[in-house]
């Protein structure tokens, strides 16, 4: 992942630092992953003239720009890092890109998301790899701003809505979180069995 990053922002312009264009670039996705959770924070507290279908869809679309938004984030943090070193200065914006990992990481579990899937790649590693391709796919080109997104850029947010439907999105969390319990419940209390319920009602030997 890293190798990618490196290598796009080596042909744009060789790791030359404006920090100026960093800090806005990362302003820009910490804007569109707020407004997408307050959006989402809307759908689940607030909005109860939404149809249930249209609901759903608009939480999932939701969960998508959060995904879309922290990946673009993680691109551009790791870009910037690369631009800093060996310059002397510090860069440091762990605090905000720990808490949308947390925000990102409990929604998505909430709605009951894999996001670490048996013999599957991770969902943020997934997703990041779809925000690779796209960057990938736009013109390399020595400039000063930010890069123009071209026409073969393809926006990855449908496969990241695929990727999280595809992990068991559902959009009722409380169903999930209902289901969650009643694991936990089971698992903590095995069923007791009556010694009729074992083979031959239990050890024949003792029966008279």
């Amino acid at each position: 992942m890293i190798t990618d990053i490196a290598k796009f922002n080596y042909l744009r312009n060789e790791f030359k630092l404006n920090k100026e264009l960093e800090e806005n670039m990362l302003i820009e996705e910490e804007t569109e992953f707020i407004d997408a959770y307050k959006t989402y924070l809307e759908l689940i507290y607030k909005s109860t003239d939404v149809a249930p279908q249209m609901k759903e869809e608009a939480i999932l679309d939701c969960l998508v720009d959060m995904v879309d938004a922290y990946c673009d984030y993680m691109y551009v943090y790791y870009g910037t890092l690369l631009k800093y070193l060996g310059t002397g200065e510090v860069f440091d914006r762990t605090q905000k890109q720990t808490l949308m990992n947390t925000i990102l990481m409990e929604t998505l579990v909430r709605h009951g998301i894999k996001i670490y899937d048996a013999g599957k790649v991770p969902l943020t590693d997934k997703a990041m790899q779809f925000v690779i391709d796209a960057n990938d796919n736009k013109p390399i080109k020595k400039t000063k701003g930010k890069v123009a997104k071209g026409k073969k850029w393809i926006d990855p947010k449908e496969e990241i809505k695929k990727l999280l439907e595809g992990r068991g999105f559902k959009a009722d969390y409380e169903e999930v979180l209902n289901n969650i319990k009643k694991k936990i419940e089971e698992a903590t209390n095995p069923k007791v069995l009556d010694i009729d319920e074992l083979p031959n009602g239990g050890d024949d030997e003792n029966k008279s």
